[in-house]
């Protein structure tokens, strides 16, 4: 489990496994989707406050920010994720030998950000006549 230290009090954060994200996603999927996490933001800090009614600004500043990180790593996958994610009609061609590539699966890599962490995912494609080339297109 993720600990986060703010202002010297240690805090265990559980993550939440969340189901993937269909592909690609309209505009307002993504954005209904992006405004539930922020609605879970809001619950959460008010369920929060209603247990501890005599929490001084700094102690929901100091929950908000890390609830606050949580939801954003989500949105931001959301975001991205419900996008393109590296899947074309036309596979691309090998370095190597300069043969179309095959799409083999989505593959998920775990960022580490600023202002949140996400799980972001890409289409992972292998070439069948070189070993080993790969292609996780880079965003």
């Amino acid at each position: 489990m993720p600990t986060i230290r703010v202002a010297g009090i240690k805090i265990v954060k559980k993550m939440k496994t969340e189901k993937k994200m269909s592909r690609p996603k309209s505009r307002e999927k993504r954005k209904k989707a992006f405004m539930q996490e922020a609605e879970k933001l809001f619950d959460e800090m008010d369920n929060w406050y209603d247990k501890n009614p005599d929490a001084s600004f700094e102690d929901i500043e100091n929950r908000a920010r890390i609830e606050r990180r949580e939801m954003m790593g989500k949105s931001l996958g959301v975001l991205i994720n419900g996008r393109d994610v590296g899947k074309t009609l036309e596979a691309p061609d090998c370095d190597e030998c300069e043969k179309a590539m095959t799409f083999k699966d989505y593959r998920e890599k775990m960022i580490y950000g600023i202002e949140g962490d996400t799980v972001l995912e890409r289409a992972y494609y292998v070439c069948d006549n070189c070993e080993k080339q790969t292609l996780f297109p880079p965003r």
